[in-house]
């Protein structure tokens, strides 16, 4: 699904030890990433101008969020960094 996505996984059972995320938030928090993707991909679908911008501005915003993604504490938070990068992955992949 992405670089972030391979980031992710392993840091799931880590985060549920220490009491990041429960198997539940765990699934919302991978769902939100999954719907980032897909809205992500409607919009590299639609794009017309300014493409070699937006695939940098992918690769790095994949990679900076998923470096940043070490510093949430809270599901929610989480979700919505997971949605972002679920997004910049698709313009670094698709």
């Amino acid at each position: 699904m992405g670089i972030g996505r391979f980031a992710f996984t392993p840091q799931v059972p880590l985060m549920i030890t220490d009491g990041q995320l429960t198997l539940t938030s765990a699934a919302l928090v991978g769902a939100f990433n999954y719907l980032g993707y897909l809205l992500g991909a409607y919009d590299a679908m639609r794009a017309r101008r300014g493409l070699e911008k937006q695939l940098w501005l992918g690769v790095w915003g994949a990679v900076a969020l998923t470096l940043l993604s070490a510093l949430p504490y809270q599901p929610w938070s989480h979700a919505a960094l997971r949605f972002f990068v679920g997004w910049s992955s698709v313009w670094a992949m698709v």
